[in-house]
This record gives structure tokens, C-alpha cells and sequence, in this order.
């Protein structure tokens, strides 16, 4: 298929975009990993013509930012760079939707990847919907402190970009709100976006067990690199939200 002229396939371009969905899905990494370079490829032979129908396997893609297999994480990483350049709307409404997903880590990697699209394309940061602020307000409940953390960083990028929050801001608890206020004016620095279209943390992410760590994440992996403040130096500023005492800040190492 991949081998036919684009004027060949274009007519069929939904049906595939459907089938290629499901298999997707399949739980044999390898299939699911050859799905998503068959994907990749359709969109940079077929680009315009695939636009109209990524909402097809968006879905699925999101849910394989929580993969197990680095690999596909991977991959799904760079694909979602991929649809973001055809239809931020698309995107962000699917990261919307999987913030709530069961796995935690597809969670996660949801906020995440609202953090590499606001990062790369401020304009949709600046015109993101209250619906959307809400659902992200929601994470800071989250019963995973690493994913509160990852939200709290998502915040704290829209308020850096002058982003106007009141109406979500408003929903949450007093300690929360007082410790996203703090994180707002830390020194701690901002995550930025790779090349690769990981998400670099500039705090301590925690990992279980008590422990933290510094931190690539998802849209990166973990200790890809050593993170760094605005000075430089390897920071050692973290930030969580807790369940009682919501957002705190302060200098613990991992």
C-alpha cells in the first residue's frame, strides 16, 4: 500500500486510518511498534490527505505514551509530534479525554504532552479552553503524586506564558492553590521541549518508595539527562502535590 501513488490511496485513507486503530491496540509490541511506522510513513507520504481522519487512532496513540516497552513509548512520542503539526485541536482534545484514563502513566504522559504543545505552539496556550484548564485542575487530585507533580509543572509553564486561570485556580483547595502560587514564583526552571519532543523537568519527580528523582520524562525518559535551573547548575528544586497538604515546594535532592 505504502509503495501506491498518494492519488491511489487517498480515497481509502479512513478505512486504514480505522484498521491500522485496531492493531494498534494489539498487546505483541511488534505489532503494534510496525503499526506505528506504517502510521508515520502515511503521514509523511499522504500528509494533507490523512489530516481529516488522525482522530482515527489518536485515541490509541495517547494510551501508548504509558507503554511498557520504551521503544513504543518512543515512537509514540515522535507520531504525536507528527499529528500536532496537522491538528493541535485533535491532539489536545485527546490528551483532554485520557487525563482521566485508568493508568496512571497514561496520566502522566497526557499532562505531559499538553506541556509540549503549549511549549512549542504558545498560541493554543493562549487560547486554551476553560474546559481544558479544568480537566488539568481535576489532575492535581490525582491519587499518583508523581502525576500531581507533572500537572502542578503544567501549570506552572501556562502561568509563566501570562495565561489568565482564575475560573481553575478558583476550583482548587486553599494549599493547593497557595503551593502552585509558590512553585509560580520559585526560582525552580520551567520544562522545556527536546528536540526529540521529550519534556525535560527542571524538578524532582517522584518515583515510589519515598524516593525522587530528577528527571526527562515521557515525553521523556527517565534520567535521559541532568536537568538544569536558569543558572546552569543541577537543580535540586522539587515540587509535589500531596493529598492533605497540596502543592510544597523545597530543596531535597533525588
Amino acid at each position: 500500500v505504502l509503495q501506491a501513488k498518494p492519488v491511489v490511496i487517498a480515497p481509502h485513507v479512513s478505512d486504514l486510518m480505522l484498521f491500522l486503530s485496531g492493531i494498534l491496540d494489539d498487546t505483541n509490541f511488534k505489532i503494534s511498534l510496525t503499526t506505528l511506522h506504517i502510521i508515520e510513513q502515511l503521514v509523511g507520504k499522504l500528509r494533507e490527505h490523512v489530516k481529516p481522519h488522525i482522530s482515527l487512532v489518536l485515541g490509541t496513540l495517547v494510551t501508548k505514551l504509558g507503554d511498557n516497552k520504551i521503544v513504543i513509548r518512543q515512537a509514540s512520542v515522535k507520531l504525536l509530534t507528527e499529528f500536532m503539526a496537522l491538528s493541535l485541536p485533535a491532539v489536545l482534545d485527546a490528551l483532554e479525554t485520557n487525563l482521566a484514563h485508568a493508568n496512571w502513566h497514561v496520566r502522566e504522559q497526557c499532562v505531559n504532552g499538553c506541556i509540549a504543545l503549549f511549549s512549542k505552539y504558545p498560541a493554543t496556550a493562549a487560547e486554551v479552553s476553560e474546559k481544558l484548564l479544568a480537566a488539568l485542575a481535576g489532575v492535581l487530585k490525582d491519587t499518583k503524586k508523581r502525576v500531581r507533580q507533572v500537572a502542578a509543572e503544567c501549570f506552572t509553564v501556562l502561568n509563566a506564558m501570562g495565561v489568565q486561570m482564575g475560573a481553575a485556580m478558583a476550583t482548587l483547595d486553599p494549599s493547593v492553590a497557595a503551593g502552585l502560587q509558590e512553585r509560580f514564583n520559585s526560582c525552580a526552571g520551567l520544562p522545556r521541549v527536546l528536540d526529540n519532543g521529550y519534556v525535560e523537568h527542571c524538578v524532582s519527580l517522584d518515583t515510589g518508595g519515598g524516593k525522587r528523582q530528577k528527571s526527562s520524562e515521557l515525553l521523556a525518559e527517565p534520567d535521559a539527562v541532568h536537568p538544569r535551573n536558569n543558572s546552569g547548575s543541577t537543580s535540586g528544586a522539587g515540587a509535589s502535590v500531596g493529598p492533605a497538604t497540596g502543592v510544597t515546594s523545597g530543596a531535597k535532592r533525588a
